[in-house]
């Protein structure tokens, strides 16, 4: 496959539900959906699907929205492609990606203020010697308009799935910068490192929705997508609840993961952890997601429903889903934080954290695999204060090691307390924790943190690095959550000498949400 730019057309007949697509290489029409696919709440794509000669032909288009505000109304994206087999094994692809729908008028364009749009990538990406590969969002980008300034940035994740072994698993980092112009903006676009272009469009009154195509590669890969999303509040679920969650949603979290591995005779031999962030780890590209009724499950595989409840383990803190403390066997759950008023731990409204677990325990050599996660509804970046400040209280979980000359493990709890300040867009994190031994089941004082100065910048709390004689030990970072910034929730990380246990290090790694006092 190789990349350019082309026109074509798309034309919808609502009362058969057929769609003709009209390009260079001739019309393809398409009727009787095959599948489909709802990726969120906001998002629902219809695939088409045609055998051919050595084939499949196949349409991935969005559908027409149900609703005025939880759906786009102004543009819509789709992919279409041909996958042909050759006698020797290789695939002949042909491809196209596009986006459609009512510009925006250029005199209706804002030129003050700015917009954030949550935004979802479809596209298509070949490498020379591997199959072709669909790209398709699961967790939502983020696109910035600054009108005033004439800018637009954009920034997420896509995840890719290869064509031909049906497999996912992987995902690829995009990011780009443009300028607003007359008919539109234009700029430079990376996919996965590597370099491209991309152009778009405003969509609906006063510019609600967006659209943009983008293509690039190098010598051995080629890729071409689009991006399309909206401001609308609705759309992007900005300054909901966990206490009203009845609709799909798809939250982009901070993650931490870890490996526990524990030898025949019960003493843990190591712990690998996966630094705190997005889109890292052995699963690719985190998200957590909820669906009706009640299941809830992160990177699309930990799922867990209120069938799963487990009544026994959950008190006014935490509910449990699956076992997460067998007395032998496989571990296999969920501790979800409640969002609910009288909860005795931290109450919370609109940031969550959960811990998933899944291993074996039993007397041999076993593994446990354990996913820190925080997330919630984030702050628009747009009601973010800009004076005054705030101080927030709140809970710290993770885990700990100390390793070197003697080895030890811990479940790690405590407190935090963030302080921001609005007006000078600057902020610093504390931190007291606590370990309690996996093996002895005793409790240690790791002590208090106290972090340089970092920056905010909308709704981010930057890294701001934890410092000992001028030496960075280790970073906190995280996200503001909730109408006004109710709400805060991040992730860290701590690397020093142990002088509890001499020669030992201790490395930290947790999660943490509280709120605004």
């Amino acid at each position: 496959m190789t990349t350019g730019a082309q026109s074509l057309t798309i034309s919808i007949d609502p009362a058969t539900g057929t769609y003709t697509l009209t390009r260079p290489g001739g019309n393809k029409q398409f009727s009787n959906v095959t599948a489909v696919d709802q990726t969120a709440s906001n998002m629902v794509y219809g695939e088409f699907v045609k055998n051919v000669s050595g084939g499949q032909e196949n349409l991935f288009v969005t559908l027409p929205p149900g609703t005025s505000t939880d759906r786009l109304n102004w543009v819509g994206q789709g992919v279409y492609f041909s996958l042909i087999q050759r006698p020797d094994g290789t695939y002949v692809v042909d491809a196209d990606a596009f986006h459609y729908g009512y510009p925006t008028a250029p005199a209706s364009v804002p030129t003050s203020g700015g917009g954030t749009y949550n935004v979802y990538v479809l596209g298509f990406l070949t490498e020379q010697g591997q199959n072709p590969i669909l790209m398709r969002t699961y967790n939502p980008g983020t696109l910035t308009a600054d009108f005033g300034a004439g800018t637009v940035s954009v920034s997420g994740l896509v995840d890719g799935f290869d064509l031909v072994n049906s497999t996912g698993g992987f995902s690829f980092a995009y990011n780009g910068d443009a300028t607003i112009g007359s008919s539109g903006f234009n700029g430079d676009f990376t996919l996965g490192g590597i370099g491209g272009t991309w152009a778009g469009l405003f969509y609906g009154p006063s510019a609600t929705e967006v659209g943009a195509s983008f293509r690039g590669g190098s010598s051995v890969v080629d890729f071409a997508g689009t991006l399309v999303g909206s401001s609308d509040p609705g759309f992007r679920n900005i300054a909901s609840s966990f206490a009203g969650l009845n609709d799909p949603a798809d939250f982009e979290p901070i993650v931490i993961e870890e490996l526990e591995n524990v030898t025949q005779s019960g003493s843990t031999v190591s712990t690998t952890f996966f630094r705190a962030g997005t889109g890292s780890g052995i699963l690719g590209n985190y998200g957590v997601s909820y669906r009706n009724p009640g299941l809830w499950s992160l990177a699309n595989t930990f799922t867990y429903s209120d069938s799963d409840k487990n009544a026994s383990l959950s008190n006014d803190q935490y509910t449990v889903y699956g076992d997460v403390n067998p007395a032998g066997g496989q571990i296999d759950g969920l501790t979800l934080l409640n969002t609910a008023p009288g909860n005795s731990l931290v109450e919370l409204t609109y940031t969550k954290f959960g811990i998933w677990e899944r291993g074996g325990n039993g007397s041999g050599d076993y593994e446990i695999a354990r996913r820190y996660a925080v997330f919630g509804f984030k702050t628009d970046p747009a009601s973010v204060p800009t004076t005054g400040s705030a101080t927030y209280n709140g809970v710290v979980v993770g885990a700990a090691k100390s390793t070197g000359a003697t080895n030890r493990f811990y479940d790690l709890t405590g407190t935090t307390e963030i302080s921001v300040n609005f007006g000078t867009f600057i902020w610093n994190g504390q931190l007291a924790l606590t370990g309690t031994d996996r093996q002895s089941s005793a409790t240690r004082d790791f002590g208090s943190f106290i972090s340089a100065p970092g920056s905010l910048t909308g709704n981010q709390l930057q890294p701001a690095m934890f410092m000992s004689g001028g030496n960075p030990y280790g970073q906190i970072f995280g996200y503001l959550f909730g109408p006004g910034a109710a709400e805060v929730g991040g992730g860290f990380t701590l690397d020093f000498d142990d002088l509890t246990i001499s020669g030992n290090t201790v490395d930290i790694d947790g999660i943490f949400a509280g709120r605004k006092n």
